[in-house]
């Protein structure tokens, strides 16, 4: 059996793991919404993500520096290749894919298949983590099916929220998208789909990846700092390689700067911050179960803040994501219990030295 992560042992440690987990879902949430009302189409493709992760690396490092000096050990160069590859994997195809997505013109109408199958991350994630031995998926005990059963609920969900209509619960004040629009929108879907498929596999491989690197380095704001440092240097390389106009490089005073700030703050240093602290304290499923939240947030604050409208599929869906998010939990709770229960058995019935 493989040993229970840290995660299942420390209750104070899993209520501030899966607050923290929320929490980064409601500021990625409020990212995608600055992604789809500000003109970052404007910048170059490597340029936005370049100058984010460069603020987010500026955030992790001093933080990495101070907090984990004592715990952290010699940076060796076979770990040193691993970052960098993890850099390359969670920091440049993953949110190089995420920001051509979602600050994509179709994104301005609402969630649809894009954002769907930004989704799927945690489906993925466990069949990777049970095929690598991270987690544990026992199909014939009631903790391995509350776990699959609510990951799948959680996909459903967030599935529900961007293709499910119905009746308009609360309507929009903005002003009816044209003809010419909703075209352009079915004729892009599929491309953004293909682009947000593969950054849900680049998330879910930058999550497993990052334990086999923490049980060699625990030093997860290091980890998360090294990734972006990795990910700005070859950023900057794209960016110079492919973004020859000047004109891609600049900042548009207003919304431009605000995004860019906003994106090195939450969508990186709080964000992969929180990643590889989750990883290092529960393992990559339970990061990655928090995933379909941002739609759910996402349809919230369009809903608030750009005055979209709210359908009732969107609150099923909303409603199965929160109960699939809390049938995961239940189940790994479940799995300590069985664990701690079985150990203490071994241990009455142990024969004595």
């Amino acid at each position: 059996m493989a040993e229970l992560p840290s995660y299942y042992q420390n209750a104070p440690d899993k209520s501030y793991l899966n607050a923290a987990l929320a929490i980064v879902q409601l500021g990625s949430a409020g990212f995608t919404i600055l992604l789809r009302t500000s003109r970052v189409g404007s910048l170059g493709r490597f340029v936005f993500p370049l100058y984010q992760n460069c603020i987010g690396f500026l955030i992790l490092a001093p933080l990495a520096f101070f907090y984990e000096r004592d715990q952290r050990p010699e940076l060796r160069f076979s770990t040193a290749c691993r970052l960098f590859i993890l850099g390359s994997i969670g920091v440049v195809i993953n949110q190089v894919t995420y920001v051509t997505s979602s600050s994509s013109v179709s994104s301005l109408v609402s969630p649809s298949i894009p954002a769907a199958i930004e989704s799927i991350t945690p489906l993925f994630t466990l069949i990777l983590a049970g095929a690598c031995w991270l987690e544990e998926i026992h199909l014939r005990r009631r903790d391995g099916k509350a776990k699959v059963l609510g990951i799948l609920l959680s996909c459903l969900g967030a599935v529900v929220i961007a293709l499910g209509k119905g009746p308009v619960l609360l309507r929009s004040l903005a002003v009816p998208t044209n003809n010419l629009l909703q075209v352009q929108v079915s004729s892009e879907s599929w491309q953004l789909s293909s682009i947000a498929l593969i950054g849900s596999i680049c998330l879910g491989i930058y999550l497993i990846l990052q334990v086999p690197i923490l049980t060699r380095y625990p030093a997860p704001l290091s980890v998360a700092a090294f990734s972006c440092l990795f990910g700005v240097l070859e950023l900057g390389i794209l960016s110079a390689i492919f973004e020859r106009d000047t004109s891609k490089w600049i900042l548009e005073p207003g919304s431009q700067i605000y995004c860019v700030i906003y994106a090195g703050f939450i969508g990186t240093a709080l964000a992969f911050g929180t990643y590889s602290w989750g990883v290092f304290r529960g393992g990559p499923v339970i990061v990655a179960v928090y995933q379909p939240l941002r739609m759910v947030f996402t349809c919230t604050l369009a809903a608030v803040l750009l005055h979209q409208p709210f359908h009732f599929g969107s609150l099923i869906g909303t409603v199965l994501v929160i109960f699939g998010t809390c049938s995961v939990l239940w189940g790994r709770e479940e799995q300590r219990r069985m664990a701690m229960g079985s150990s203490l058995t071994e241990h009455l019935w142990s024969p004595a030295d």
